[in-house]
């Protein structure tokens, strides 16, 4: 019975290996196996909606390039209206044109390329804004103000300072 007692230290360390090695496989690596699984199921999932995503975002190209004008014209037209033209009209019936310090049109990057205007207005007021962005949404194309960036002027702090991008509702 003894000779139990009388383990030398490198029996104890192989047997504390051995041990340690039990807890590691049974605490962390078999748990994990299983997750992994479970991952895999969820990575299949994602794939199945990004694919439907996709062919939904086709489908919306295709339809929205059958509209008279295609996307971004104006509905029953024929014709297209360029984002700067209309916003400009906009900017003029509303009393903001001289107001309109530059306006920079360019194409969104991505799939629908998207055209976008980016619009620096400086020193109107609160109600002349409002007024302006009224006018927008009540556009023939229903323009959309994806960004702004509003700040009260450094000269007077009862107008602003604006930064807008605009794109159409299409």
């Amino acid at each position: 019975m003894n000779r139990f007692f009388n383990l030398d230290k490198k029996t104890i360390t192989a047997l504390s290996a051995l041990v340690a090695l039990s807890l590691f496989f049974g605490l962390y690596f078999f748990p994990m196996i299983g997750r992994s699984g479970e991952l895999e199921i969820k990575l299949q999932k994602a794939r199945k909606d990004l694919a439907e995503i996709t062919s939904a975002a086709e489908k919306y190209a295709a339809l929205s390039n059958r509209l008279p004008g295609g996307a971004g014209g104006l509905a029953g037209t024929g014709k297209r209206v360029k984002l700067a033209d209309e916003v400009g009209s906009v900017a003029q019936k509303s009393g903001m044109s001289d107001l309109i310090k530059k306006m920079v049109p360019r194409v969104a990057g991505g799939r629908n390329r998207q055209e976008e205007l980016s619009v620096s207005i400086a020193r109107v007021s609160l109600p002349l804004f409002v007024r302006f962005l009224e006018m927008l949404h009540k556009s023939p194309s229903g323009i959309v103000v994806r960004k702004a960036n509003i700040a009260s002027s450094f000269e007077d702090k009862n107008l602003l300072d604006i930064e807008l991008t605009l794109t159409p509702a299409i």
